[in-house]
C-alpha cells in the first residue's frame, strides 16, 4: 500500500491537489460542453479537449514546468490536426476514410456492438434505454 501513497504523493507534487485539479478540469469541460459547436465536433475532437482541459488542470494546479504536460497538449491536439489533414496518427498520408468522420453509421455499429454486450442490461433500465437510443 505504501507504493500507491507513494505514488499518489509524486502525482500530487506534479499536478497539485486531486479535488483542485479535478474541480478545475470538470469546470473547463462543462464550460466545452454548455458551447453551440459541441455536438458537432467529432468524437476524437471532444477527447482531445477534454484530455486538454485535464492537462490544464494539472499545469495550474500542479508543476507548470512539467513538460511531459505541455507535450501532451500538443499531442492531443496533433492527432486530431492529423485526422483533419487526412493523415495517420503518425502523420502519414491515410489510405482509407478514419472511422471519427463516417458518422452516423459509425455511431449505428457502435450502438448495435453495445447492444449486444450490454443489451438485456441496457433494455431493462428504461431510462438509460432512452438515453442510448437518443445518443
Amino acid at each position: 500500500m505504501s507504493n500507491i501513497n507513494e505514488t499518489l504523493a509524486d502525482r500530487g507534487n506534479d499536478y497539485g491537489t486531486y479535488l483542485l485539479q479535478t474541480a478545475t478540469s470538470q469546470t473547463l469541460k462543462d464550460v466545452m460542453k454548455d458551447t453551440p459547436n459541441w455536438d458537432r465536433l467529432d468524437v476524437d475532437q471532444k477527447e482531445s479537449l477534454e484530455m486538454i482541459a485535464l492537462k490544464i488542470a494539472r499545469i495550474v494546479h500542479g508543476n507548470p514546468t512539467k513538460v511531459d504536460s505541455w507535450v501532451d497538449i500538443a499531442g492531443y491536439a496533433t492527432l486530431v490536426a492529423n485526422r483533419l489533414q487526412g493523415k495517420t496518427d503518425a502523420g502519414e498520408e491515410m489510405q482509407h476514410k478514419p472511422a471519427a468522420t463516417v458518422g452516423m453509421e459509425t455511431s449505428e455499429e457502435i450502438k448495435n456492438l453495445v447492444d449486444q454486450i450490454f443489451g438485456e442490461a441496457v433494455r431493462n433500465d428504461s431510462m438509460l434505454y432512452k438515453i442510448y437510443r437518443k445518443s
